[in-house]
């Protein structure tokens, strides 16, 4: 039997779900297609990156935590989540 979910943001019933990177939703694999698609989504990946690479460093892992902000200021070179101007 499978068991179905409801995607938070357009309510259809699914045996797969993600979570968003924008929000808390857990979202069905079309609405991550389109959430992929907006314009601040690669800000948001960068965002959760950069707090990823934070919590490394926490852990005395600067190296890989260089790395992971590396990707993250690739994908939002201009921080614009920090510097919303």
């Amino acid at each position: 039997m499978i068991h179905l979910q409801k995607c938070d943001r357009c309510r259809s019933e699914v045996s797969t779900t993600t979570m968003s990177m924008l929000n808390t939703d857990t979202i069905c694999l079309q609405c991550k297609d389109t959430e992929r698609r907006r314009e601040d989504y690669d800000a948001a990946v960068a965002k959760d990156l950069r707090q990823y690479a934070d919590r490394l460093r926490g852990l005395g892992m600067d190296k890989q935590a260089d790395t992971i902000d590396e990707r993250a200021s690739v994908l939002d070179p201009l921080n614009k989540l920090a510097n919303p101007n």
